[in-house]
């Protein structure tokens, strides 16, 4: 431990061109509950096949609350992936603090080289959300999820919802923010789509959870009397469902895209699984119903236990009515 507390003061003196190996958290939450392990990626950059050293804690103002050490070997591109298993005290479920993971890397025998980062983690009470249930029961949820895992999701929550049938959803007898659940094929639903898209653009606001498969299809030509007038499609969130959070890149045991297409008889977009290119999020919207229809393709409720992060993203993204 006494070594570990020497590395840290003397890190500030080392010359940046020293500096052999780098570490990434690209792929880890930057949030994480109190009172449950984490597991938190990180990766590492250096000489090839070399033999590195980790040492890590986890720290709130000063005091530690969880710390490691371990080895990795690096492969033959220098590359290398570490688990560290964070722990934080349970906190009481609506609270939040401000945590620091700090890790320092360094080489086998080579004193030179090393590396150290410090990351900026929040640490969660296990009810995320309490805050948002107010404003959430005022959009009156109309959820559809014939999979039922977004309605598990939305229980474990405490999210306010009404759960509709296809009957319901199809006839247009349900006022609210329409909902469908994660994991469906749309085109498996007949007369779906056009529904959503007719419900959007009389008005209506409609959101659509991680699709597995459907089409799109956004306007016909020459007729444009349906066509959006303004649709985008991005593959990062809207800067509002983010605001002081990110969202990792996550590795998914399945990831599915929006892919656009056009022609001279109209625009359509259609979801594909396991798609290099593409986006994962599509917003149509009618200005003068103040409709609008989302796609979104991150995996929000297949990721929903990992990290506050999705529970937040997910609670902004059905609050706000102004993306």
């Amino acid at each position: 431990m006494a070594h570990w507390k020497i590395l840290l003061l003397f890190l500030a003196f080392i010359p940046s061109h020293a500096l052999a190996l780098t570490i990434s958290n690209d792929k880890s939450w930057p949030a994480l509950f109190g009172g449950k392990p984490t597991q938190y990626e990180i990766s590492l950059l250096g000489l090839a096949n070399a033999q590195v050293s980790i040492h890590w804690e986890l720290s709130v103002k000063g005091r530690i609350l969880s710390s490691g050490q371990g080895r990795a070997d690096l492969d033959r591109d220098g590359l290398g992936v570490v688990q560290l298993t964070l722990a934080a005290p349970k906190l009481t479920p609506s609270a939040v603090v401000s945590g620091q993971l700090s890790v320092v890397v360094f080489e086998k025998g080579n004193p030179d080289s090393i590396a150290h980062k410090k990351i900026a983690l929040n640490i969660y009470g296990q009810d995320v959300l309490w805050a948002e249930r107010q404003a959430l029961g005022s959009r009156r949820i109309q959820l559809f999820d014939p999979s039922q895992a977004t309605v598990k999701a939305f229980q474990s929550l405490k999210l306010p919802y009404n759960q509709i049938s296809k009957s319901q959803l199809l006839n247009a007898a349900s006022p609210g923010l329409i909902v469908i659940g994660a994991g469906l094929a749309l085109d498996d639903v007949r007369g779906l789509t056009p529904v959503l898209l007719e419900l959007a653009r009389t008005g209506q606001a409609v959101v659509i959870l991680q699709p597995v498969s459907g089409t799109f299809p956004l306007y016909d030509s020459p007729d444009l009397t349906h066509m959006p007038t303004a649709m985008s499609l991005s593959d990062h969130f809207p800067l509002p469902l983010l605001r002081g959070l990110t969202w990792p890149e996550l590795n998914s045991t399945l990831t599915y895209r929006l892919i656009p297409s056009y022609s001279d008889s109209g625009a359509e977009v259609e979801v594909k699984p396991e798609t290099p290119t593409g986006w994962s999020w599509l917003q149509l919207d009618y200005s003068g119903s103040g409709g609008r229809l989302i796609v979104c393709a991150f995996p929000l409720i297949e990721r929903i236990d990992e990290s506050p992060v999705p529970q937040i993203v997910l609670a902004r993204l059905l609050a706000n009515e102004n993306l």
